[in-house]
């Protein structure tokens, strides 16, 4: 029989494992700061970004071990975005980013014009981002 997990953020806003069916926690690993933001979860790695402290990180989910961490010019509150082989979020003062999810290397970042207003998405190889100003990037 499969043993389904889940993972989430929570107080004290760590990036927690639970066994899906008995919601005991399995583990909890400090993120780069405060995390509001539900993480994402693909091939085995959880991503998470930080509020407070300009940050996002990759946990490998079976060894528990951190494998990258990456220092961002933003708070992020929003969730991250899996595709391909990028890691996307949105930064509270604006900025979009591409990181990449092997290693944590910045591909790329876009300036909008004010805050974020929620995670990226990403279809047919195009990022969107929306803003508070009321456009779409």
């Amino acid at each position: 029989m499969e043993t389904k997990r889940c993972a989430w953020a929570g107080p004290p806003h760590h990036p927690h494992q639970a066994h899906a069916a008995a919601g005991e926690e399995r583990w909890r690993l400090s993120t780069p700061g405060t995390s509001w933001a539900t993480p994402a979860y693909r091939d085995g790695v959880v991503y998470a970004g930080a509020s407070n402290d300009f940050g996002v990180a990759a946990f490998d989910v079976e060894t528990r071990t951190e494998r990258w961490r990456q220092d961002i010019d933003a708070y992020v509150v929003r969730s991250p975005v899996i595709d391909g082989g990028s890691v996307y979020v949105t930064g509270w003062e604006g900025w979009v980013y591409a990181l990449d999810a092997v290693s944590g290397v910045q591909r790329w970042a876009f300036e909008t014009d004010f805050y974020a207003a929620a995670s990226p998405l990403v279809a047919d190889g195009t990022v969107y981002a929306s803003a508070t100003d009321t456009h779409l990037y």
